[in-house]
């Protein structure tokens, strides 16, 4: 009997990994480790791999690993016919959910599936798995645009404590604080000190110092606004 058995060879597939952060919890080695358990126990071998690392899954800008897959998905280049991914936010957390389902839907339309391996609709097909495919689409969008929130909120407020929370001072930028912070009734040397000082850090990370920056040198530089 068995030389009339065929041995049925392994469903070829492709993960994709992707972090926003170095220190996500979701991490490329882990999201890898789940993806290859995956595929252990459901008769798969992991052939090609695409990683964007430290990539916002905002948009598909500057995505250049998920634009390399869609484009051999595409083409019919691709050796694959699963897509194999850690869960929908890892897919990508587009503020328009159908622009996710719509990339999802360019691979499908190519014969080629994409399975999220750590989801609890794994597997299934149907209205079900497809309502809860949406719900999760929008919790990974609603989850960026509460983080953006959560973040402009504490520059600000580290702001107007008077540190300076954006890139490189430039000249304008440290003029218009000063002189806002010289009309404001509540601003102190204090605050004025702890800007000076945060500069200071900034230009010259080696000095591991306290700000030099005087209460006269302040004030000289208020009184010429």
């Amino acid at each position: 009997m068995d030389e009339f058995l065929s041995v049925i060879p392994p469903i070829r597939a492709a993960e994709y990994l992707r972090m926003s952060t170095a220190d996500q919890h979701h991490s490329i080695p882990h999201q890898q480790s789940i993806i290859r358990e995956y595929a252990t126990h459901h008769g798969m071998v992991v052939v090609r791999s695409y990683a964007d690392e430290g990539k916002s899954g905002l948009t598909l800008n500057r995505r250049e690993a998920l634009a390399q897959l869609l484009t051999a998905v595409q083409d019919g280049s691709a050796d694959f016919q699963v897509i194999l991914v850690y869960d929908v936010s890892r897919w990508g957390r587009f503020q328009d959910v159908d622009e996710s389902a719509y990339y999802e839907y360019l691979c499908r339309r190519s014969n080629v599936h994409v399975e999220y391996c750590a989801e609890p609709f794994v597997g299934q097909t149907g209205p079900l798995a497809n309502i809860l495919k949406s719900i999760k689409r929008a919790m990974a969008a609603e989850f960026s645009r509460e983080h953006a929130t959560k973040i402009a909120f504490a520059k600000r407020r580290a702001a107007m404590q008077g540190y300076f929370t954006g890139g490189p001072p430039d000249t304008p930028c440290v003029v218009w604080w000063l002189a806002r912070m010289a009309r404001t009734s509540k601003s102190s040397s204090a605050a004025l000190t702890r800007f000076f000082g945060t500069i200071e850090r900034y230009l010259f990370p080696a000095r591991n110092t306290r700000s030099r920056w005087s209460g006269e040198f302040i004030r000289s530089t208020l009184s010429g606004i």
